[in-house]
This record gives structure tokens, C-alpha cells and sequence, in this order.
């Protein structure tokens, strides 16, 4: 939806699209990353290739190049529709990664005309969502498709990615702050779990009364809460720094870096703790 929106002041027609993803009427992907393309993804190898009557044919190359991650399979009742990342090939020249509206599956549950899914194996533990690997057999796509003009600059080829890719950063932020709760939470359950747990006999003591214990839950619980006031700020200064995308990618990349780097050490000691 982001991606979409930033479009919409030239684009008024893109309004129904992006009203019927906030209703939940048909489920939004964002097809970037390939398999043979991860760290790399300026060098993604899907291609949009510019017909005579002005409409796109959007290709996966070989195996690859197939869209990895993101779900795209049928859904129930509900549709799926992405915003895909494809070089934009005119007269056999290459203009650049562009982004392109394409409708995966219906509503009925039927892919999209040239439209594969393959479906990843399934995680055990928790309740993941269908990954998948996605792939295009020259799928049409009408002119409007495309996000964008279709003569862009490119003076700048790297500047050009990044404007086309501005949300990663946007997301790359917004979801790694989800950890400072998510230490918050689980040192609860373990500090919650420890005070259950009785140890020794004959008067038993419940295993938080450790300094081994209790240690590492407050200091994950200390560092939550700077977490938090680190969020903050991170937030605040993305904002300021709207308009300058290598600005905002080091701020989300630090952050995400810096939390979650910690944030899966210390679920790993919680657990330790929980028997």
C-alpha cells in the first residue's frame, strides 16, 4: 500500500485498488527479493518487456529469478494482488528496476494467467504463513501496470532503485521495532514461569529467588525499556529524514542491526531459564 500510494497523486485510478487492501477485500504482496537475488536484489532478473501497443510482458528468466518468499498462494475468498519488481526492457535496452501491478489469483482461488506459486515447507513451531515461490511465464500486463513513467532518468542508476524500493526502509524499521515488546513479553513468561517453579526440600523456594535466575530477566527487561525510548527517537529521526533514503536506510539498519541482534540472544538465555 505504501508503494501504491506514493503513486497516487498522479495516478487518481490507483484508489480503488489501494481502498479495497484497506478493507481487506484482496491481500497486497510485495514481490522484490529473488532466489538467486537476496543482499543483491539490483541485480533481480525478472523483466517487463515493453510491447508495440504500449502494454508489459513480465517474465521469470529461469529458476532463479522466481519471487521468493512472499505469499501468492490461493487465498479463500480472497484475492491476491503484488506489487512486482521487474527490469523494464524497451527495445532490448535495459531502463531499470521498475515496480508493476499484478493480480496473482482470484477470489474463486484460480492463479492468474502465467502465474505459478510453489509453495515452501511448511515451519513447525509457529503458525507461518504460506511462503512461497513465485513465478511469471510471460504474463501480460495492460500499460497501467506500470508505477511510473515509463521514460525514467537513468543518469543515477542506484538512486533509482532506492526511490523505487523506498518502503524496504520504511519496513525494515517499522518491523524490527516489534521487538522491544516482544522482550517485554517474554521475559513476563519467564519471570512469571520462575516464580511458579519451586526448588528443594524440605521448604522449597521458587527458582527467581537465584541470582542466576532473576538476573538475566531484569536485565532484559531494562534493556526493553531503553528499547523503547531508542524506538522513539529512531522514529523521530526517520521522519526528519524523509526525502533522503541512504539517511533512512542507516537509521532503520542500525536499529533492526542493534535489537535484534540482542533480541534473539536473549530469548535464547529466556528459554534456557524455562526448563
Amino acid at each position: 500500500m505504501g508503494t501504491i500510494s506514493s503513486f497516487l497523486s498522479e495516478r487518481p485510478d490507483l484508489l480503488p485498488l489501494l481502498q479495497a487492501l484497506e478493507r481487506f477485500d484482496t491481500c497486497g504482496e510485495f514481490l522484490l527479493t529473488e532466489l538467486g537475488h537476496g543482499l543483491d536484489v539490483r541485480n533481480l532478473e525478472t523483466t517487463a518487456t515493453l510491447q508495440a501497443d504500449g502494454s508489459f510482458v513480465l517474465h521469470t528468466p529461469h529458476p532463479r529469478a522466481a519471487k521468493t518468499m512472499p505469499p501468492s498462494s490461493p487465498h479463500s475468498g480472497m484475492a491476491r494482488t503484488a506489487v512486482v519488481f521487474a527490469r523494464l526492457m524497451i527495445a532490448g535496452k535495459d531502463h531499470g528496476v521498475r515496480s508493476f501491478i499484478v493480480p496473482l489469483n482470484d477470489a474463486s482461488g484460480a492463479m492468474c494467467r502465467g502465474v505459478a506459486c510453489t509453495l515452501f515447507p511448511a515451519r513447525p513451531g509457529a503458525k507461518a504463513i504460506d511462503h512461497s515461490s513465485t513465478s511469471f511465464c510471460h504474463v501480460p500486463l495492460p500499460a497501467e501496470a506500470l508505477l511510473g513513467h515509463l521514460r525514467g532518468s537513468s543518469k543515477d542508476e542506484r538512486k533509482g532503485f532506492m526511490r523505487a524500493i523506498h518502503r524496504v526502509a520504511v519496513g525494515t524499521l517499522c518491523i524490527s521495532i516489534s521487538n522491544a515488546t516482544v522482550l517485554r513479553v517474554a521475559g513476563c513468561i519467564a519471570g512469571r514461569y520462575s516464580a511458579q517453579r519451586r526448588v528443594g526440600a524440605p521448604e522449597s523456594v521458587p527458582i527467581l529467588s537465584f541470582s542466576t535466575q532473576y538476573g538475566p530477566i531484569a536485565r532484559i527487561f531494562a534493556h526493553a525499556v531503553v528499547f523503547d525510548s531508542y524506538a522513539i527517537d529512531s522514529m523521530q529521526l526517520f521522519v526528519a529524514n524523509v526525502g533522503k533514503p541512504d539517511m533512512q536506510n542507516v537509521i532503520g539498519g542500525v536499529f533492526k542491526t542493534t535489537v535484534l541482534s540482542y533480541t534473539q540472544k536473549a530469548l535464547s538465555d529466556l528459554v534456557d531459564r524455562c526448563g
